[in-house]
């Protein structure tokens, strides 16, 4: 596949993301770049919560559905404006500042658009980690079973009736753009996750930027550059893991952000209707919650010092004491409702296998230097984030950032270096205590700090060189030298930051995409057994096969159901027969019955290594299956196909 036949996908990817929000963000009064920058949330929102209320409904998931629902929805709160109290729209600002934030949003987007497709080299390149199988066949299990619910994809691996709650915003909006155009679902996937790497979650940096440096045009400028020059995000997200739902989450995170700061009052507000800056930022949650609930409780962890701030500057101005006293009381059990619910959510974090990888002098080398665990400094956006953070503390309006960066920062340490696992579940369990989580939280919040740091840098040297400049030039046009001055900082500024941490970052992630990693999860000969699928066997058969190997790609990409389509061990009993005893089934006749049962025909055999590229494991990938081993010399199959090592046999002992 060339890029050239994905350009339809990613520009469904983009209609997906943007169109149902804007329809809605209009409706609350939105205008100007705050129209564009806020719709994907809103956009997400609405698609995550339309499944939801689909499935309980009894209502097929489709395109059409979600457009229903989110014209409805955008009418509803359009006519509830109308018809309420009539204010200015607030935030208005002038029109001049409108071509730096295009500069700024263009040339963040293309260079992380640059760096995602350097990284993937073909559109339909397949993930190959560990839980990219599970991402991909929902995506095909949503469209058998026309629900995208949060509540309802857990079927694809749980036994038959059987459902739980996963967040399945990702998900939903994947399945809206898969059905719309011809490409494989890898290719689909890609696209969504192109569009909200670049366009999204560039456009909300700048956002949250034009607000915590308001009336800097450089700062919107460097904003779009600065979003693209941390590795940690949204690069490794996309190969660790591979964690689509909280990347996504993570992409609206400083849309949320923009909008705390704006209802707080700690900076310019956006346009929005003056009364719908709060169901703006209660939707943008949702999203984020949707996709990823550590998401949520992390802008309630990272907005603790916004309403803090918000607080002491309201009580100095207020003389009510019955009020302040209110407010802090409501402020003490907000901080304490979220203390809750951080501890209870982070019980899933006892079940991750990770442990402390380094010292407290390497954790905040790595936090500091932004270099999540085995990767080299990130120096020259962590010189702009000393800078930016100094500015901060000597002019405090926005102190409040320094502290939710230090917060980001302690956490980080915390899973990094904490022996003790229920202390540091504690803390972290509702990242899975991983550190390369926590460190693409950093980068968010490092990015508009750094922005920070630039406008600091360009203001001295301003004051410094500006002078001698115009003194040497004399009545030359300042305008042309400004312009001058501006391409210049700018070109250096991208040089600066793309530099060995992104390289080395892009390098990592190609190997996740391709064929030639350490252990891969589906190799070229595995993914071209699979490609002859539709021809080797029929439109209903059932295949078994271990998930460690590979083998439930099978169904995302051969459209052929599998009895495993993750690597999570089944509850079904006639699938633990076969995983575990198929190979005796000339003399055990339970394995028969179970083949029966489930109508399973075929077993495809890609060995026994297996591996995850993000973490270099290696290990025998038919540990669980032993039923699955030396299937060629137990007579209880015949090959059907070959390539390479990777086989497909009929089962011909049933």
């Amino acid at each position: 596949m060339t890029w050239v036949e994905m350009v339809p996908a990613i520009a469904v990817a983009l209609v997906v993301a943007y169109v149902p929000g804007l329809a809605l963000a209009f409706a609350m009064g939105a205008r100007r770049f705050t129209l564009v920058a806020i719709a994907p949330a809103l956009s997400v929102a609405i698609i995550a919560v339309s499944a939801i209320v689909l499935g309980i409904v009894g209502i097929g998931w489709s395109v059409s559905a979600v457009a229903v629902i989110a014209l409805i929805t955008a009418v509803i709160v359009y006519l509830a404006r109308q018809l309420g109290p009539r204010v200015a729209r607030e935030g208005e600002r002038s029109r001049p500042e409108l071509p730096w934030i295009a500069a700024g949003v263009g040339l963040g987007a293309t260079i992380v658009a640059a760096q995602l497709v350097i990284v993937l080299v073909v559109p339909d390149a397949v993930s190959q980690t560990f839980d990219a199988p599970f991402h991909q066949n929902v995506l095909r299990y949503i469209a058998e079973t026309g629900s995208a619910s949060s509540f309802d994809i857990t079927g694809l691996i749980l036994a038959a009736g059987e459902s739980s709650f996963y967040p399945a915003a990702w998900h939903g909006v994947a399945s809206l753009v898969w059905p719309l155009v011809d490409v494989p679902i890898p290719a689909a996937a890609n696209a969504v996750n192109l569009v909200f790497a670049s366009a999204v979650w560039v456009s909300g940096s700048v956002l949250l930027v034009r607000i915590i440096v308001p009336g800097s045009r450089v700062a919107l400028v460097a904003a779009g550059v600065l979003s693209a020059a941390f590795p940690a995000f949204p690069l490794l997200m996309l190969d660790y893991g591979v964690l689509y739902a909280y990347f996504l989450g993570l992409a609206l995170l400083p849309i949320a952000l923009a909008l705390t700061v704006s209802v707080a009052g700690l900076g310019p507000r956006l346009e929005l209707g003056r009364w719908w800056h709060l169901p703006a930022l209660a939707l943008t949650l949702v999203a984020c919650a949707l996709a990823q609930p550590a998401v949520a409780l992390a802008w309630g962890a990272l907005s603790i010092p916004i309403a803090i701030w918000w607080f002491a500057g309201f009580a100095h101005r207020d003389r009510r004491l019955w009020l302040v006293l209110s407010l802090g009381v409501c402020l003490i059990a907000g901080i304490g409702v979220l203390t809750g619910a951080w501890y209870y959510a982070g019980r899933i974090g006892l079940s991750a296998p990770w442990g402390p990888h380094t010292d407290f002098l390497g954790a905040l080398t790595e936090a500091v230097g932004h270099a999540p665990p085995g990767h080299p400094l990130a120096v020259a956006a962590s010189v702009l984030v000393a800078i930016g953070l100094i500015d901060i503390v000597l002019r405090p309006r926005q102190l409040w950032l320094a502290f939710s960066w230090g917060l980001m920062v302690m956490l980080f340490g915390i899973a990094s270096t904490l022996e003790s696992l229920p202390l540091r579940n504690a803390f972290t369990g509702i990242f899975y205590n991983d550190a390369p989580r926590l460190a693409a939280l950093i980068a968010i919040v490092s990015a508009p700090i750094a922005v920070v740091g630039t406008v600091a840098v360009c203001s001295l040297l301003r004051r410094i060189v500006w002078p001698r400049l115009h003194a040497r030039l004399g009545d030359r046009p300042a305008g042309a030298v400004a312009i001058a001055a501006a391409v210049v900082g700018t070109v250096l500024l991208v040089v600066a930051t793309q530099g060995n941490a992104i390289a080395f970052e892009m390098r990592q992630s190609a190997q996740k995409y391709g064929f030639d990693g350490i252990v891969a999860m589906l190799s070229e000969d595995e993914a071209q057994l699979i490609e002859r699928l539709d021809s080797t066997t029929g439109e209903s058969t059932v295949i078994a096969g271990s998930a460690w190997t590979g083998t439930s790609y099978a169904y995302a990409l051969g459209d052929r159901d599998v009895i495993t389509p993750h690597f999570n061990r089944s509850s079904d009993p006639d699938e633990i027969i076969i995983n575990e005893r198929l190979n005796r089934a000339l003399t055990d006749p339970a394995v028969c019955d179970a083949v029966r049962e489930l109508g399973v025909e075929y077993v495809l055999d890609f060995g026994r290594a297996a591996g995850d590229v993000g973490h270099g494991w290696e290990f025998d990938g038919l540990q669980d299956y032993p039923g699955l081993a030396d299937l060629s010399a137990s007579g209880v199959v015949t090959t059907v196909d070959r390539e390479g090592d990777a086989v497909l046999y009929r089962i011909t002992a049933c």
